[in-house]
Formats: structure tokens, C-alpha cells, sequence
């Protein structure tokens, strides 16, 4: 259809109906027939010539030089060719011809009339952007390390942060990933959705889907946390709401013009891969997962965006839309602007809220430790022990845990006691790497403590920071690998050094 009406487009300028000609290559009908603006003023001054308007021919197609892009040498030198021949360029046409003129004027005019689907050329930049952005979250958290508290510094959400003020990680959390599987079909589901939105409702909408609806998943999986610690991260939600805008675009009655077998293989796969995201959303042992609910949140906005507002719309609320996008990249610049200067350590050092006791001993931790049984670990490193563990550190990969050693153990380490198989598979090394922090608060705390690092077939797999009580109970501080405590050194050595025991229960009643 667009070569078709390029090709009444050729014939109406060299028959000199200037004013079809000057209807069509006007504005957005210019960009239907998919010519540019220099080979527009290219017919329009031809049309002039040949209808017998030498002054506004000339205008017309000196102009082409100023508007044509470095590849359209052949326009220009086409234009410069009419120029050379305006003295013959004037035609009158016989009634039979110009009845003919007038019939295909009125045909292509009938074509600018006609909805059609809307087609975008040049690169996807909005889909580059959000690959590079999540493959770049994915990176920095394998840099970091360091279990929850790194993904918290990086930018993931929790409920009681959210509730304190950050809202700038509404923003970023849906590029804070862990799991390479997850990231993989994160990244084909941005790529392939990513182009569906791209080439038809544009790079405004698919901006605006991707950004929004991934806050909005961010937030609707915050309201549906269990703890007020736990960590809502992963780009599951932007995939999930750029692949429901994409098959809303995909279905019949909006996009009309699409190939029967393009739209078919398009929506199966599409299917598909939101079928894997839901899979891939139900939170799991490790690496944080989202809720049910903030899919629906995500598919949502995809939705509104995607499915109820019309692909083909007028210049002005086009405009609109690429404002609301630019603005939309503005909030998101400013909120990761806001997430990188936040302390993280230092709003869960103010918010130790939780009380928890373990064999005796009362512990003041953030909302994210919780009490467990004693159970399989992480791969390659120690086992869980019977004690306080951070669920949130621990599905990010990381073992933080405190454990009260049993009375009456040998003065030995206390991980021996806890864990006796441990003296024939691995071995204690001193420990001369801990923070000076850490060391400086232990030891204004009451009573002794030690640190020791836990090697195994010549591979260190864990830190264990030991702090005797006055009055005896030992306790332990499991951090594996070794550094994972380190993102928030300050905090642990703070819990440690506070650790007391509990007041016996009153039986006086």
C-alpha cells in the first residue's frame, strides 16, 4: 500500500495536480506514504513546475538541500536536475488525462484517509535501554555480594523503607537481580515485547509501559509482603508489563494489517514467556521472588497502556505521550539519584525492632532475621544451625546467622560443638582481616570474643565471630562466605555486642 501510493504520489507531480500533491506530503500523511521531508519538497516543487508556478516551484526545490539527510544524494541531485529543466517543465494536460489526474488524486487521497498500522523504522532504542539496564543490575550484584543489605544498597525495596520515604526505589528495584535464569528470560521477554511496542504504538508508550509498570508491580508486590524486611526486587515486572502491552497490540481489531502467521508466532511466544513469568515469580528459596499480586500490578498498567488507549493518535497527544516519557526518564534519574545516597546500614541500625530469643538469649535484630531449624545450607558452604538467620540474605545467597553454642562446650571454637564433623573436613584460621569497626564494638562490649575463618580443601567458606557473655552462654556469628557480613559490618557487630541474657520468665504468679 505505501509503494502504492509512492507510485500516485510520482504520478500526480509530474502531472502537475499541485494540490493533491501539497495534500499529500503535508505532516503525518508524509510519514504514511514513508518519504522524507526533502523528497516531499522534491514533489511538491515538480508539481508546482508542471502546473505552470515557476516562482514557488524554485522555493520549493531549493529547499531540498536544507532538508535532506547525508544519504539522499539522489533527491538532491534530482531536485537540481528540475531545477536545470523549469523552462520546459510546464504541461497542460487533455481532458482524458486530467479526468484520470483527478480519479487517482481521489484514490490517494481515500489511501491518507484510511486507519492504517502505525510502523516506526530506525533503531529500538527504548528496548537497548532497559536490556542494558537490567544486564547492568545483574553485574553490580554479582560485584556486591553481600546478601540482602547489598541488594538493599543497590536499590531493591522494602515495605518498611518504602513506608520511611524512599520512593526512589519504586524505580530502581526492577533492575536489582540475582538470578541469572530470571535475568535471561527477563532480557528476551524486554527484547521481543520491547520491539512489538517499539514499532507500533512507538518508543513513548513503550517507555512509559516498562517504567510504570514496573513501579507499579514494585508496589503492589510491597503491599503483599509478609515481613516489612522483605526484599521486592527483579525485572519480572517489566517484562511482565511490556508482554501484556505487546499482545494487547497484537490482538486482531487493534492492528488489522498484521500478517495472520506474524501475529500468530508473535502471540505464541509471547504467551509463553508470560506463562514462564509467572512460574518464575512464586518467591523461592533463593533470590528474592514477587508476588502474584505484583503481576497483576505490572499487567495492569500494561494493560491501560497497551490495550485501552488507541494505537493511531493525533499529533497533539502523541506529543503528550513523548512528554510524559521524558519526564517519566527524569523521575527515574532522580530516584536512583535519591537511592544512591541513602545509608542503608544506618536505617537498619535505627530500626533493630525485632525481638527474638534463642536458647537463652535475647537478641534486637532488624525484621528480616528470623528463628530456623537446623537444616541444609547454602552449596559449598555450612550447614543452617538452630538459631537466627536472615531469610532475606540467605535467598540472595548469602548465610548470616546467630547461634548460641551448647553448655558446657569445650573451649575450643564453638562451631566444633555445634557442628562436631566439622574437625575432620575443615579447619580454623585466624582471623587478622576484620573490619576495625566490628573489633572496636566488640570490644566495649562485656565479656571476651574472638574471630576465626573456616577453610576447607584450601578454600575459605565462612567467618565466625564468637562473643562470650559474662555470664557464660556463647554466641556465634556465622557469616558465609566470609565477607557476606561485611556490606553491613557495623550492624552485625552491633547485634552481636548487644546480645544478652534473657530475663527469666516471672513464675511468681
Amino acid at each position: 500500500a505505501e509503494l502504492l501510493g509512492q507510485a500516485r504520489l510520482t504520478f500526480l507531480a509530474y502531472a502537475g495536480a499541485a494540490a493533491y500533491v501539497d495534500e499529500a506530503v503535508g505532516g503525518e500523511h508524509r510519514e504514511s506514504l514513508g518519504i522524507s521531508r526533502a523528497s516531499g519538497a522534491l514533489f511538491r516543487g515538480i508539481a508546482l513546475a508542471r502546473a505552470g508556478d515557476r516562482e514557488r516551484a524554485v522555493n520549493e526545490l531549493q529547499r531540498v538541500r536544507a532538508l535532506a539527510e547525508p544519504s539522499e544524494d539522489r533527491v538532491v541531485k534530482a531536485a537540481r536536475a528540475a531545477l536545470a529543466n523549469l523552462e520546459d517543465a510546464c504541461v497542460e494536460l487533455a481532458p482524458e488525462l486530467g479526468r484520470y489526474a483527478h480519479a487517482v488524486g481521489e484514490r490517494l487521497r481515500g489511501f491518507l484517509a484510511t486507519q492504517r498500522l502505525p510502523r516506526r523504522r530506525g533503531p529500538v532504542f527504548v528496548t537497548h535501554l532497559l536490556v542494558a539496564a537490567l544486564l547492568a543490575g545483574y553485574v553490580a550484584a554479582q560485584i556486591a555480594g553481600g546478601g540482602g543489605a547489598a541488594l538493599l544498597r543497590m536499590g531493591a525495596l522494602t515495605p518498611e523503607l518504602l513506608a520511611a520515604g524512599s520512593w526512589g526505589r519504586l524505580f530502581t528495584a526492577p533492575f536489582v537481580q540475582v538470578d541469572l535464569i530470571g535475568l535471561l528470560l527477563d532480557v528476551y521477554s524486554v527484547w521481543l515485547g520491547g520491539h512489538v511496542l517499539e514499532r507500533i504504538p512507538g518508543r513513548a508508550r513503550a517507555a512509559l509501559v516498562a517504567i510504570w509498570g514496573a513501579a507499579a508491580g514494585v508496589y503492589a508486590g510491597s503491599l503483599a509482603a509478609d515481613s516489612p524486611a522483605e526484599i521486592v526486587a527483579g525485572g519480572s515486572v517489566a517484562a511482565v508489563a511490556v508482554i501484556t502491552a505487546a499482545l494487547w497490540v497484537l490482538v486482531p481489531a487493534r492492528t488489522p494489517g498484521l500478517a495472520a502467521k506474524a501475529r500468530r508466532s508473535l502471540a505464541f511466544t509471547l504467551g509463553l514467556l508470560l506463562a514462564a513469568q509467572l512460574l518464575e515469580c512464586v518467591p523461592g528459596e533463593h533470590g528474592p521472588g514477587l508476588s502474584p499480586l505484583a503481576v497483576v500490578g505490572a499487567a495492569v498498567v500494561g494493560t491501560i497502556l497497551g490495550g485501552l488507549v488507541p494505537l493511531a493518535l493525533p499529533r497533539v497527544l502523541q506529543a503528550l505521550l513523548a512528554s510524559l516519557a521524558f519526564a517519566s526518564a527524569a523521575v527515574v534519574g532522580v530516584a536512583t539519584f535519591k537511592v544512591a545516597r541513602e545509608d542503608v546500614e544506618v536505617f537498619l541500625l535505627a530500626h533493630r525492632d525485632r525481638a527474638l530469643e534463642q536458647d537463652g538469649v535475647a537478641f534486637q535484630t532488624p525484621w528480616s532475621f528470623t528463628a530456623t531449624a537446623a537444616g541444609d545450607g547454602l552449596d559449598g558452604g555450612l550447614p543452617l544451625y538452630a538459631g537466627l538467620v536472615d531469610s532475606e540474605a540467605l535467598r540472595a545467597g548469602s548465610q548470616l546467622q546467630y547461634v548460641v553454642a551448647p553448655k558446657g562446650a569445650a573451649a575450643e571454637p564453638a562451631i566444633f560443638a555445634l557442628d562436631p564433623s566439622l574437625r575432620l573436613e575443615a579447619g580454623v584460621r585466624v582471623d587478622d582481616e576484620l573490619p576495625p569497626r566490628v573489633a572496636e564494638i566488640l570490644s566495649a562490649a562485656p565479656g571476651s570474643w574472638s574471630s576465626a575463618l573456616i577453610q576447607r580443601n584450601g578454600e575459605l567458606i565462612a567467618r565466625v565471630i564468637e562473643r562470650t557473655l559474662p555470664d557464660g552462654p556463647r554466641v556465634l556469628l556465622i557469616s558465609a562466605p566470609p565477607d557476606a557480613f561485611e556490606v553491613t559490618a557495623e550492624l552485625h557487630a552491633r547485634i552481636l555486642a548487644d546480645a544478652a541474657a534473657a530475663p527469666a520468665p516471672d513464675t511468681s504468679r
